[in-house]
């Protein structure tokens, strides 16, 4: 038979209606939609900045007033129901970056790169407009078991664990 059309609100969102090609770069042309696609061949706008930052009530892994405790509000509010769910079941989870601006990824970028070399900081950051932090709906998290750093080994801790059973 005939595929179903798709509704309206669903293709607003598909990957394939939501781009446009802008000087070789594929952008995305809704980034403010909790269900945008933000990878390596997703670019966000350079501009674009989330209006409805909030700083989610959890604890952090630093002190301090800093952009990247914020996230957009239904992505905080999200977060706020997970580590409350963790801390009810004895593990501590705490927000270690949330929103980076393009600006903030191309500092740390370029840091990296630096350091490093172009092609391994490709292997483990994103370029600017590519992260989904830049989104507001991502905050990296951790536990105490790996003193807060984000690593590969927070998976074989009990907070890495509990978050692969639980998180959603």
């Amino acid at each position: 038979g005939e595929a179903p059309a798709i509704p309206a609100w669903a293709a607003d969102h598909l990957p394939s209606m939501t781009i446009k090609m802008e000087n070789d770069l594929a952008v995305v042309t809704n980034p403010s939609s909790l269900y945008v696609i933000v990878n390596k061949k997703r670019n966000l706008p350079a501009d674009y900045a989330p209006s409805d930052l909030v700083v989610p009530d959890i604890p952090f892994a630093f002190s301090g007033d800093s952009p990247k405790k914020q996230m957009r509000k239904e992505a905080a509010q999200a977060l706020e129901k997970l580590v409350a769910a963790a801390s009810k079941d004895g593990i501590v989870l705490k927000g270690v970056s949330g929103y980076r601006s393009y600006a903030t990824q191309k500092a740390l970028f370029d840091s990296y790169a630096r350091k490093d070399g172009i092609e391994a900081a490709n292997r483990y950051s994103a370029l600017p407009g590519q992260s989904e932090h830049q989104t507001g709906l991502t905050m990296d998290i951790s536990g105490q078991s790996v003193k807060y750093q984000l690593t590969a080994d927070l998976g074989k801790a009990k907070e890495g664990i509990w978050l692969a059973e639980h998180a959603h």
